[in-house]
């Protein structure tokens, strides 16, 4: 194969035309075919027309293989010398007008090389043009298109295009051919002109079934096809909802409503998605549905910078398109920290349910951890007096005595 690149290029130079003694011969140098398909090769030529014999035109191919010079005949019009293709090269014309293009159907890739063309009229005229070959070079086989222009809805007609991009000048017509488990009901039709045309009307089941268009162009030839997979249209499903802080930690992922305690000034990342065909547009509203506002938010997500308590309250995403809509609801409670002493990083805690608490907010205060948890209590950015900042650290504190009392007297004990 590394000859071929020189090969094409010198006879680009040389041109198509060959002129010896009145001979002579126009046709492309180079061809490409596809594998499978059908190709025409144009082609006129002149002769020395002095004798009243008939006519007679051959196309050759010569061998691939550098040792071996054995030329191969693959078309005539002489019944008399039968070639060895079986009917798939074809010369085109009657060569006493001139004529000598040449019609190859089913090109196979051992059909790639050189071809030239030879004249014979009597015993004067017997030429072969081989300054004017041609060199026929097989591409890789092609897979016809299907298109579905618009969404196919349920239970509604809708139209698929199968394409095969192809040249079919004097070649036979391509006859195209449908296969699916959607053919064998009611809820299809093929155009009786224009098979390459479909009608369906999908039901919700037939989600992601699979359609094939085949094409073939003689009944013993190549079948080409394509199968894609028949995205029907539906509601929205499977939305969910994921809360996060602003540094990228997800504090839950929820599907039905839900409760969210946060610590304020915390910013909030809610990000919304749902699945459906045609896509889902959604939208964000802080209170009940259907007097909220719409709040602003791009492609699902809200963003809450810094909340604060008259932010927080029931936040519901709604995903809806043609076919219906689907929503969940989030409701948050900002927690302050109550004036307990300087800003410490917190902990944050999150109930699923208003009833109970599964953690908690601590705050580190002079060394003591106070911690908030068994019950949902209620928050609050009410500051709260200096007597219950005192009555909770004395109570830490005889905790803390009770403990190192106890484990004193059980070492003494011990020790004995």
């Amino acid at each position: 194969m590394e000859m071929i690149p020189l090969l094409l290029f010198t006879m680009l130079c040389s041109g198509s035309q060959a002129l010896d003694d009145g001979y002579q011969l126009e046709v492309q140098p180079v061809v490409w075919a596809q594998e499978g398909l059908c190709v025409f090769v144009p082609c006129t030529f002149k002769y020395p027309q002095d004798s009243q014999s008939s006519t007679y035109g051959y196309w050759y191919r010569l061998s691939r293989k550098p040792y071996n010079q054995k030329e191969e005949l693959v078309a005539s019009n002489n019944y008399w010398n039968s070639p060895s293709t079986k009917g798939r090269f074809q010369l085109v014309g009657n060569p006493e007008d001139g004529k000598c293009s040449l019609l190859i159907t089913d090109v196979q890739n051992s059909d790639q090389g050189m071809y030239y063309f030879r004249v014979e009229n009597g015993e004067s005229v017997q030429y072969s043009y081989t300054k004017s070959t041609v060199f026929l070079e097989v591409t890789d086989l092609m897979k016809p298109d299907i298109y579905i222009l618009e969404p196919l809805w349920p239970n509604r007609w809708g139209t698929v295009n199968c394409v095969f991009n192809a040249t079919f000048d004097h070649c036979p017509a391509p006859s195209f051919s449908w296969a699916g488990p959607v053919l064998s009901t009611i809820r299809s039709h093929v155009s009786t002109h224009q098979p390459s045309v479909l009608k369906i009307a999908p039901q919700p089941q037939d989600q992601r079934i699979n359609l094939t268009c085949r094409v073939r162009f003689t009944p013993q030839g190549r079948i080409f096809e394509k199968t894609v997979r028949l995205d029907v249209a539906y509601a929205p499903e499977d939305l969910s909802v994921t809360i996060s802080i602003e540094n990228g930690t997800v504090l839950q992922t929820l599907q039905n409503a839900n409760t969210l305690r946060v610590l304020q000034g915390q910013s909030l990342q809610l990000r919304c998605v749902a699945h459906s065909i045609p896509p889902t547009r959604l939208s964000w509203t802080q209170g009940p549905l259907p007097q909220s506002p719409v709040l602003p938010s791009e492609l699902g997500l809200l963003l809450i910078p810094r909340i604060q308590p008259d932010q927080e309250g029931e936040y519901t995403c709604q995903a809806q398109n043609q076919l219906g809509s689907q929503q969940v609801s989030v409701t948050i409670h900002v927690c302050c920290e109550n004036g307990l002493g300087p800003r410490h990083p917190p902990s944050f805690w999150v109930s699923t349910a208003p009833e109970r608490l599964y953690a908690a907010v601590a705050w580190p205060v002079d060394g003591l951890s106070l911690l908030c948890a068994d019950t949902p209590t209620p928050c609050s950015c009410e500051s709260q007096g200096s007597w219950t900042l005192v009555l909770m650290v004395i109570r830490g504190t005889l905790m803390g005595t009770g403990f190192l009392l106890t484990y004193g007297l059980t070492w003494v004990y011990y020790s004995r």
